[in-house]
This record gives structure tokens, C-alpha cells and sequence, in this order.
């Protein structure tokens, strides 16, 4: 479900380990399980997923991370324009969704300007010196 989806990206952002359970389709096989995890550490205290969001350190994703949740920001029913899919399920979900949205294009925004803020910083100690 979208909700699902959610918390699984919250997870994989905020570096909560997934539990591996057999894989119903693939006997033999694990698959990653982040509901379990995603209740235990995010939903149980409301006050520390808000903290944790809050003080989430958005200028230093790693690059694993955005690769991870890309599928999750491209699925569609975690649409940020249009999130039917989590709507109808979850209010706090459309604020996670938006949460993660904002959070991914942020990286790629302070990854292009980077480059623009060291050259104004050179300029500036150049013009001090």
C-alpha cells in the first residue's frame, strides 16, 4: 500500500535497518521488511519521528540513499501532485510523502548549487584580500 511505501522511504532515509522475512513468492529467499521496523521506531513515539525529521541532516544524503529511495519518490502512488493512493489511507502519510519529496529535490538543488556557492566564497576572499 502507499502507506507502506512511505515508511519504508522514511526508513531507508532516517537509516532504520529492515528485518529480512521469507519471501511468500520465493520460497528460500528474504525479502526486506520495513513495516515492522517503521512501527517500532518511528510510529510508536511521534515526538522523536517529528525530531527526526526535523533534524534530519538534508545536506549530507548519500548518494546510496537518494539511488535507494528514487523508485519510492517515482511510484505513483506516492505522487506528491497527486497522492490518492495515501490520502485515503493516511493524512500523517500525505506529510510524510511531502516530507520525502521536498527532501530528495532539495539534494539535487544543493548539489547544483554548490559549485556556485564555493566560487562566490573564493570571489569574496579574493576581494578581501
Amino acid at each position: 500500500t502507499a502507506l507502506r511505501l512511505a515508511m519504508e522511504a522514511l526508513c531507508i532515509m532516517l537509516k532504520i535497518k529492515p528485518r529480512k522475512m521469507p519471501d511468500p513468492d520465493n520460497p528460500g529467499r528474504k525479502i526486506n521488511d520495513y513495516w515492522q521496523p517503521a512501527k517500532q521506531e518511528l510510529l510508536r513515539d511521534t515526538n522523536r519521528l517529528m525530531d527526526s525529521l526535523l533534524y534530519f541532516d538534508k545536506d549530507n544524503i548519500p548518494d546510496r540513499v537518494i539511488q535507494q529511495i528514487t523508485p519510492y519518490v517515482h511510484h505513483e502512488l506516492l505522487a506528491v501532485d497527486y497522492p490518492r493512493g495515501i490520502k485515503q489511507v493516511s493524512v500523517a502519510g500525505v506529510a510524510f510523502v511531502a516530507w520525502i519529496h521536498a527532501t530528495y529535490r532539495y539534494h539535487f538543488i544543493a548539489k547544483a548549487v554548490e559549485p556556485k556557492v564555493k566560487a562566490l566564497r573564493d570571489l569574496q576572499e579574493t576581494l578581501q584580500s
